[in-house]
């Protein structure tokens, strides 16, 4: 069976117990299974929680991003903002997780800068949150820019952190479209 790994001079499948032979079958896109999205509450730029669970049922974004101080940040906020109208179509919310207390939220969104986001600053002053969703570098302790895709159903569909803003809203776009396209093809076969 080509799906197996085979070794030996014989061609017979050999099994040593540091390298057991794999079954390539069970591994890959057929099997792959999205990974459920913790679900988070954190305090929102109104003082209001906001809760993951509470916005099942429509697709979700979530910007980690350092804080209103970092410009890279702002341009970030500022490329998904001007997009509000194509999440809005796609019937995705976009929620923003820094370590900003709700207060400095409040006055970034006041500044020219942010009066441009439309959308929920939420606080994680002790990126408990981003380490969940490995927006965090574990061994300098720092936070990390990242973008996470949640499907209505409260799965983890893509996810990318890095050093630098993530910018492409084009991509997310595209991404949460084709999710849901997924998604409803799955649940037409269902019916």
């Amino acid at each position: 069976d080509p799906a197996i790994a085979v070794v030996g001079g014989d061609g017979a499948p050999e099994q040593s117990p540091h390298d057991p032979l794999i079954d390539l079958k069970t591994l890959g896109p057929k099997t792959w299974l999205p990974s459920p999205a913790p679900d988070i509450a954190l305090a929102g730029s109104n003082d209001a929680v906001v809760t993951l669970s509470s916005l099942r049922g429509k697709p979700v974004v979530v910007l980690f991003y350092l804080g209103s101080s970092c410009p890279h940040c702002r341009e970030q906020l500022k490329a998904f903002a001007k997009e509000k109208k194509a999440f809005d179509d796609l019937g995705a919310a976009v929620l923003a997780v820094s370590v900003d207390a709700p207060e400095m939220s409040r006055a970034f969104l006041a500044s020219p800068d942010g009066q441009q986001v439309p959308f929920t600053l939420l606080s994680d002053p002790e990126r408990k949150v981003a380490k969940l969703y490995g927006a965090h570098d574990t061994f300098e302790d720092l936070p990390l820019h990242g973008v996470v895709l949640i499907d209505p159903e409260g799965k983890i569909r893509w996810s990318r952190a890095s050093a630098d803003p993530f910018t492409d809203t084009g991509f997310v776009l595209s991404e949460t479209a084709r999710v849901m396209r997924l998604l409803e093809g799955r649940r037409k076969t269902r019916v």
